[in-house]
């Protein structure tokens, strides 16, 4: 029993170790997959009691959940106190 694992062993070695160890050919550029198919539907929106407009977009192929928050505020001047607001939002 010993001699057929010890043969078994050495023939893996042997004649498989050279697929372990074999280069890939990187003169050639590989050749591309089947362009993805994008369904662009459109959104399902709403309004929120304090005037926030909701766009919902439902994908069931993954179990993920994505948020994204736009704010469109006006600039501020800051004046002297320049960089206040860039410190304050870092602490988030």
């Amino acid at each position: 029993m010993k001699k057929i694992k010890f043969y078994f062993s050495l023939f893996l070695i042997l004649f498989m170790g050279n697929e372990i160890f074999s280069q890939i050919d990187r003169s050639k550029q590989p050749e591309s997959g089947p362009t993805p198919k994008i369904n662009l539907i459109k959104p399902k929106s709403f309004e929120l009691k304090n005037g926030l407009t909701v766009l919902v977009v439902e994908d069931n192929k993954l179990p993920t959940f994505s948020l994204r928050i736009t704010i469109d505020n006006s600039p501020v001047v800051e004046g002297e106190k320049s960089g206040l607001n860039n410190l304050s939002n870092a602490l988030f």
